[in-house]
């Protein structure tokens, strides 16, 4: 293993659960340190190489717990493994939302990038086809990349036991805290002080709301 810092910790997702305003707050603890928000080494960036992905926690490397939030790591299925493989005892956070909401939250985020062009029903009803077939390929090429995959999956994102599933495949549940983001919300300080817990970190400050 190389001698470079890495992560302690990874946000996983979803995709437009607050995973961001999440990675925000828990930086408030001054024994934790978050890497540039969306790496997407294990997903997209995976060519750039373990030690480009380790420099990135450079500056964190005195830190107790350093970590980074790429929310479709917990989508995308050749990620579990790819993690597994780069270090087997890291920690997870996963904030989950409403799937209804969340995939409307996610089409019009779409839009406003210009990733899609489809009216919300013909999206929905175009997004079987759209990502036949692409986790296969996806799982089967280190390389590959899907833009409907990524982009597209508005209800397939919301399937949370099938994305769990796969993570808890290689890896023991103990290591996954799963947040809801209503209550994540609506109870700040209780969920901020349970993760830091969870990442073995003593009670931080909670001065503002997510």
């Amino acid at each position: 293993m190389s001698a470079l810092a890495g992560p302690t910790f990874l946000i996983l997702g979803a995709q437009k659960a607050g995973t961001q305003s999440l990675a925000e707050a828990l930086a408030w603890h001054p024994q934790l340190w978050m890497a540039t928000p969306e790496l997407h080494y294990f997903d997209l960036q995976l060519a750039q190489g373990e030690a480009w992905y380790r420099a990135c926690f450079a500056e964190g490397a005195g830190a107790a717990a350093r970590g980074e939030s790429s929310p479709y790591y917990l989508f995308h299925p050749a990620v579990p493994e790819r993690v597994h493989r780069f270090q087997p005892d890291l920690r997870f956070l996963v904030v989950l939302r409403d799937p209804v909401e969340r995939a409307i939250a996610h089409y019009h985020h779409a839009r406003r990038l210009g990733l899609e062009s489809l009216p919300a029903a013909e999206a929905l009803a175009a997004e079987p086809a759209r990502l036949r077939g692409e986790a296969a390929r996806l799982r089967r090429h280190p390389g590959a990349a899907s833009f409907s995959h990524q982009h597209h999956s508005y209800r397939s994102r919301g399937l949370y036991l099938d994305q769990l599933g796969g993570w808890l495949s290689v890896f023991p549940r103990e290591r996954f805290l799963v947040l809801e983001a209503r209550d994540l919300q609506q109870r700040p300080r209780e969920n901020l002080q349970a993760c830091w817990t969870f990442l073995g970190l003593p009670p931080g400050p909670v001065t503002q709301p997510l």
